[in-house]
């Protein structure tokens, strides 16, 4: 049986759109964490509505579980979708434009 070897153009492709989807996964917590850390646990506007309770480190910890949670959840709904549909290139590519 003869198999299709992948072609380099595609490699390229899913190499590329793999690093991408990390990088904005990277600046995605990160921006998040910033943001806890400025506006809840240092002297910001809505210190008085969150008093800071909760130590900082298990406070992000949480929000990074919850994220990785809810991309895990969202692919697997979404890949099932897209399957039942056949439309998965159409939900890949608008996924990663989005």
């Amino acid at each position: 049986m003869h198999q299709k070897k992948i072609s380099a153009r595609l490699w390229f492709n899913m190499i590329l759109f793999g690093l991408v989807g990390q990088l904005a996964w990277n600046v995605e917590n990160m921006y998040f964490n910033t943001f806890l850390y400025n506006s809840i646990y240092s002297n910001g506007a809505s210190q008085a509505a969150i008093d800071g309770s909760m130590p900082v480190m298990t406070a992000i910890s949480i929000m990074v579980a919850l994220s990785a949670a809810t991309a895990v959840i969202t692919t697997f709904v979404m890949g099932t979708l897209s399957d039942r549909l056949n439309r998965r290139k159409l939900f890949i590519s608008v996924g990663y434009i989005v």
